[in-house]
């Protein structure tokens, strides 16, 4: 079935990027929902991807919407979007020499259909000072991003190596996209 429209929900830049660089035309609509911020972290990640996936079902009733959310999680502790820089420099500098995991949830839906499924990656980061994390957010924004840091953003600077998909560190695994599009209705 060709569809018409793909609805991204959500107001990820980066999210769009992986969409648009892997061919698909894309709607941005943000959800503007109220997410979870802890709790265990694949089915936090999974729960606020289903409820933007809803928020937005009502206006776009027979097209496809993507709605993801990413979480990253070290020690069995979600760190979210940090509040302030202050917070953001703090998680990097508990993050120096350790590694963590990123989990993004997806949910398709369309109609009454709905598939969900989760990305891991695993990041390795290296051993850095404060001095180093204070560059790095010279250059990056850590407010609106999981973790506070964007592996596409100056990541040479903090991240030794990572073990999944690239694009799931970004905010959305497009290889596993993919496959489940093949399969959904």
């Amino acid at each position: 079935m060709e569809r018409k429209k793909i609805i991204l929900a959500s107001s990820s830049p980066r999210r769009a990027d992986i969409l648009r660089k892997a061919g698909f035309d894309i709607e941005i609509v943000a959800a503007d929902v109220d997410e979870l911020s802890e709790g265990e972290p694949v089915e936090t990640a999974a729960f606020n991807a289903k409820l933007k996936a809803q928020a937005i079902a009502s206006q776009y009733k027979d097209e496809l919407i993507i709605a993801a959310d990413t979480v990253v999680c070290f020690k069995g502790q979600l760190m979210g979007k940090p509040k302030s820089l202050n917070e953001a420099k703090k998680g990097l500098l508990n993050l120096s020499g350790e590694t963590h995991e990123v989990y993004t949830a997806v949910c398709l839906s369309c109609g009454d259909r709905i598939d969900q499924f989760t990305g891991l990656s695993q990041v390795k980061f290296k051993d850095f000072t404060e001095t180093v994390v204070n560059q790095y957010y010279s250059l990056v924004n850590p407010l609106d991003k999981a973790g506070g840091y964007n592996i596409d953003e100056s990541g040479d600077l903090i991240i030794e190596s990572f073990d999944g998909e690239y694009e799931n560190i970004m905010g959305l695994p497009i290889e596993q996209l993919k496959r489940h599009l093949k399969e959904f209705p």
